[in-house]
């Protein structure tokens, strides 16, 4: 069956199988007929464009003139997942053998790609839907309609330009070189000359796809040259034509969760996690997309440093000693090849009348820039007496304790890519008390059990917030996703009461089932619940079969 490699270059290769043919073949030249059967056992290929290994066990071709066709026929991934097939081949012309094949898969793996593969997107996709790949010696057209299933991972590695590391409230003695968009223009010039010159002897492709991306597939997208990991929903229509230069994106993606990574000079390293509602549209270019992205990094921190001298006559209630729970915000907006971006201080649990005064103390821009990154680099707000005496931030840096620098930097050195440790010192000072910090988070049961245990120890009793409460405030959290996608999950928590109120510095337990689901109408919503509860069981007969394929391959070894 290797013989269908040069009929169909471009498009499949590596094909084999085993065929016996039962044909007539009647009249000459131009009027020859050709009928009969063909059948066809231990068919395998693999499609180019996405990487993926297919197998048909089984299949009977039927031939009348010139044309082979055959209909519902099973067809297999590498993971054993089924679809079915239909194909035709028209022998009318020998020197240019046409050929129309439709694919319906269900869950079945359609991309098994990596960045040496295709450095504008790739990635490892499991979909339902279908696929149409018809063509002759000449070109070759893919059109693809699917929603993706659950297992999936996709990335765009798009670089741009980075202004946070040009903000004019950062100094840095020697900046570190950033992607540009022309750096970025040459990577995707060099991609097209690579594709151009494997696709040279080959058909002339044009791909068409419409993609139903839903919150079961983890998204992976390069943004000012940092990395944005979300879950979500949308629709994307990709337009591709490697001969012709094009690559376009139609479409918005709206974001249910996700994280972005700070990565400043390696200085700063911070993973912020993305508002739900965010979003990224595409209008054409993948670097013309549109974001409209906020991430959010909690922290706790004393306001004293602040606030210091302007709550004198406030509610005996406040406590600024003690830390509090403060959000350090990002916003991410306008297009894609040069965003900007913008940094706010949010304290969600202060009462008005501190909001009031936390607005007085952030109300520039540059105050705000300089107090986000002083609460990134050491868990703190910079006083204004420091600030004052600071011409940029390296000042700053170098009047910071260096304790507390070396407690932050153990923390870094003990955490691992499955958890998160946290050992943090704050020594006393004019303006705070001495503090312990320390926190835990671990995903367990293949990431579906996740554990967060954060806790604050006051070691200055004076600075409590009354004397019948304890000096130690701490919260738990355990979090079980009963559905892998996140949309149904159990949640479990135990946390000290640290709004600003009567109640703070008390113990408050709870426990909760969330479920969350986007549809259009009832129906859709029955559809979508079933779907998703039958998908479990089909997930763990992948896992098995998965699990078994490597077992196997570890013993072949």
């Amino acid at each position: 069956m290797g013989l269908l490699d040069p009929v169909l270059a471009g498009v499949i290769s590596s094909t084999r199988g085993l065929a016996s043919a039962d044909l007539v073949l009647q009249g000459e030249h131009r009027d020859a007929d050709l009928t009969g059967r063909v059948r066809v056992r231990g068919l395998s290929t693999q499609v180019d464009f996405t990487r993926v290994a297919y197998s048909v066990p089984e299949a009977v071709l039927d031939v009348k003139g010139n044309r082979f066709r055959a209909a519902n026929v099973a067809v297999f991934d590498p993971e054993g997942n089924r679809g079915r097939l239909d194909v035709e081949l028209n022998l009318q012309h020998l020197s240019n053998i046409a050929y129309d094949v439709r694919v319906a898969p269900d869950r079945m793996l359609v991309l098994n790609t990596t960045a040496q593969d295709n450095d504008y997107f790739y990635g490892r996709v499991y979909a339902t839907g279908l696929a149409r790949i018809a063509g002759d010696k000449g070109q070759v057209r893919m059109d693809i309609a699917a929603s993706t299933d659950d297992d999936s991972f996709f990335a765009m590695p798009l670089s741009s330009k980075s202004n946070i590391s040009y903000a004019d409230f950062v100094v840095f003695e020697k900046p570190t070189s950033v992607d540009t968009l022309d750096r970025v223009m040459r990577k995707k010039l060099s991609f097209e000359r690579k594709r151009r010159q494997k696709s040279a002897d080959g058909n002339r492709m044009e791909i068409a796809m419409a993609l139903d991306v839903r919150p079961n597939v983890d998204v992976e997208l390069s943004v000012s040259g940092n990395t944005v990991k979300a879950r979500g929903a949308g629709t994307l229509n990709l337009q591709i034509n490697p001969r012709s230069n094009v690559f376009e994106i139609y479409g918005d993606y709206t974001i249910r969760e996700g994280s972005y990574l700070l990565s400043l000079q390696n200085i700063i390293n911070k993973r912020f996690t993305i508002e739900s509602g965010s979003s990224i549209q595409w209008t054409g270019g993948p670097l013309d997309a549109v974001l409209d992205i906020d991430a959010v990094y909690k922290l706790k921190a004393s306001l004293q440093p602040l606030l210091q001298g302007t709550l004198q006559g406030t509610s005996d209630k406040i406590s600024t000693d003690r830390s509090v729970p403060v959000e350090c915000v990002i916003h991410l907006g306008d297009r894609l090849s040069n965003p900007t971006v913008s940094f706010d201080v949010h304290v969600p649990a202060s009462d008005p009348e501190t909001q009031v005064l936390i607005s007085n103390a952030l109300n520039t821009p540059e105050s705000a820039n300089m107090q986000f990154l002083y609460l990134l680099l050491f868990n703190s707000f910079l006083s204004e007496n420091n600030a004052a005496s600071s011409s940029n931030i390296g000042a700053s840096v170098s009047a910071a304790t260096g304790l507390e620098f070396l407690s932050n930097q153990l923390s870094n050195l003990l955490s691992m890519d499955d958890y998160n440790l946290v050992i943090r010192y704050r020594p006393k000072s004019e303006l705070t008390g001495e503090e312990v910090d320390f926190g835990l988070s671990k995903s367990l049961i293949d990431d579906r059990l996740i554990v967060e245990v954060e806790g604050n120890y006051l070691i200055d009793s004076k600075q409590a917030v009354n004397n019948s409460v304890s000096n130690f405030m701490g919260e738990a959290y355990v979090t079980y996703l009963i559905d892998r996608a996140g949309a149904l999950k159990l949640k479990a928590f135990t946390q000290t009461i640290d709004r600003f109120d009567e109640n703070q510095g008390l113990q408050e337990t709870g426990i909760g089932i969330y479920y969350k689901e986007d549809f259009n109408n009832f129906r859709d919503l029955r559809r979508r619940v079933r779907e998703r509860f039958t998908n479990k069981k089909r997930q763990a007969r992948r896992a098995a079969r998965r699990a078994e394929k490597e077992e196997n391959e570890n013993l072949n070894k």
